[in-house]
């Protein structure tokens, strides 16, 4: 979570949105997930009920509001310049 803060990714929040499906998690990532929610305006979290990789992905997708969608699994990170990238390289691509 903290390696798509706007501090950290050096990126425009407004541009990008970060959604957390909480997929049944039995510890106090709820809290956790909460208090990015109430610092960080680009912040999401939903609650998928139904367990499963599959669902919660399907969660997202649903959830979303962006033209593009990456998914990063909770023991994944991005890198400094995840959103730069993933934000130019497709403008590139398409030119």
């Amino acid at each position: 979570m903290k390696s798509f803060t706007p501090e950290y990714q050096n990126f425009n929040s407004k541009l990008y949105e970060v959604l957390v499906v909480n997929n049944n998690s039995t510890d106090d990532t709820q809290k956790v997930l909460e208090k990015y929610v109430e610092k960080h305006d680009n912040y999401k979290c939903v609650i998928e009920k139904n367990q499963g990789l599959s669902f919660a992905r399907n969660r997202a997708y649903k959830e979303a509001n962006g033209e593009w969608i990456a998914y990063i699994d909770d023991d994944a990170y991005g890198k400094k310049d995840y959103m730069t990238v993933f934000v130019i390289l497709p403008k590139i691509n398409t030119q």
